[in-house]
C-alpha cells in the first residue's frame, strides 16, 4: 500500500494501516463482536468521567443518542 510522504498521520498509524491492509488483502479477519464490546466499554468509561467532572448525580447527564 502507497502513502503519502507529506502525511500529518504519526508513522505508526500508517505502518499499522499499512499491515492491517496487507493482513485483509491475505484474507486475514478477527471476530468483529470482541472489538465492539470493548469500544461500548470505552465508551462507558468515557462517560463515567464525564458525570464524574460534571458532579451530576443524575444517570441520564451524560447519554447516548438514540
Amino acid at each position: 500500500m502507497e502513502t503519502a510522504t507529506n502525511s500529518s498521520a504519526p508513522a505508526s498509524w500508517i505502518e499499522s494501516l499499512d499491515r492491517s491492509a496487507a493482513e485483509i488483502a491475505a484474507g486475514q479477519t478477527v471476530p468483529l463482536a470482541p472489538i465492539i464490546d470493548e469500544l461500548r466499554a470505552s465508551v462507558d468509561r468515557l462517560e463515567a468521567r464525564l458525570r464524574d467532572r460534571a458532579g451530576a448525580t443524575d444517570p441520564h447527564a451524560v447519554t447516548r443518542p438514540g
